[in-house]
């Protein structure tokens, strides 16, 4: 016995504004009607459009690398330069810095090849701090 359906319009059914992917809608192969998950939908276009070759692709694309360097303060302010060459990655910035004292922070910093350089103030004692601590960068690379 061939499957029947009772015709009714579109307009009539209601709306699934949050389809789960456990969820079905029918599709015609020729003349023949089938059903389909979303989630199954949702893994055929991830792999049509590429998307899990490009997740695969973007793994270890970007990473950080976390150094710490002791600073020691003259007059309230202090430079900090840190070697942070990491192999098969071009360095590209911060991401973090912080330190021990809420009183320190950065007032700038260059990346220069692979030597970032941050200038550090004290904020308490702008001009006369002596203060000696240390700074905790994360610096941000990207695959060459």
């Amino acid at each position: 016995m061939a499957d029947a359906l009772d015709a009714k319009k579109i307009s009539a059914f209601v709306d699934n504004a949050s389809p789960a992917d456990t969820d079905y809608f029918l599709n015609a192969t020729g003349d023949v009607m089938k059903k389909t998950k979303v989630s199954q939908l949702i893994s055929w276009l991830k792999e049509k459009l590429e998307i899990n070759a490009l997740n695969t692709k973007m793994n270890d694309y970007v990473t950080t690398k976390n150094f710490t360097q002791k600073v020691t303060l003259k007059s309230g302010i202090a430079t900090v330069n840190i070697s942070a060459a990491l192999d098969g990655y071009t360095l590209l910035g911060i991401v973090q810095c912080s330190f021990a004292s809420s009183y320190l922070t950065t007032t700038g910093y260059t990346v220069s090849g692979n030597n970032l350089s941050l200038t550090i103030r004290d904020v308490s004692a702008p001009t006369t701090s002596t203060a000696s601590e240390n700074c905790y960068v994360t610096a941000l690379y990207v695959k060459k």
